[in-house]
């Protein structure tokens, strides 16, 4: 019989994050680890457990930061995004999703100018305007993310798609 690893435990949980990201919820896990000995070690010994208690938000930051930083960008959301690009992408000839995906671009783009926006925020955006077609915009956002980021996936993929329009283009 052999053993398998599903995607809802720790493998899923690395994936999709840098190294740093997930090197810092590692070391968040560890710490609300040591501090939960240390809460039964006080606990046995009758010492006061309220000293300890303020230390647990450390490791819970820690843990969720990462994830939290993620689905809510300042003035719109990176996944809700993500999902209209994932629409439009799927069926281009819809244009009530393009209408939508456009609306979510614009709102993007007010809320965070391309100097302020994260690597992944910018990609996001980069990939939006590629998908409705507006390859100039999208290569400023894709460069600023590759800036920010070089080993973004997302802004790489939108750099070379927007250098295809390119050539392949008039």
């Amino acid at each position: 019989m052999e053993a398998t690893i599903n995607e809802t435990g720790i493998i899923s949980a690395l994936q999709g994050r840098s190294d740093s990201e997930n090197v810092l919820m590692l070391l968040g896990i560890a710490l609300f680890v040591i501090l939960v000995i240390a809460f039964i070690v006080m606990i046995v010994r009758k010492q006061n457990v309220a000293v300890l208690l303020p230390f647990f938000i450390l490791p819970i930051i820690m843990i969720g930061f990462t994830r939290i930083s993620r689905l809510k960008a300042p003035g719109f959301e990176v996944q809700t995004l993500q999902q209209e690009i994932k629409a439009v992408e799927d069926n281009p000839s819809d244009e009530a999703a393009k209408r939508k995906l456009s609306a979510s671009l614009q709102k993007a783009v007010q809320a965070v100018p391309i100097n302020k926006a994260s690597a992944d925020q910018a990609a996001t955006i980069a990939a939006g305007q590629i998908a409705l077609g507006q390859p100039t915009k999208a290569r400023e956002w894709a460069t600023a993310a590759v800036k920010k980021d070089p080993n973004s996936k997302t802004a790489r993929m939108v750099l070379e798609r927007t250098k295809a329009n390119r050539i392949g283009g008039p």
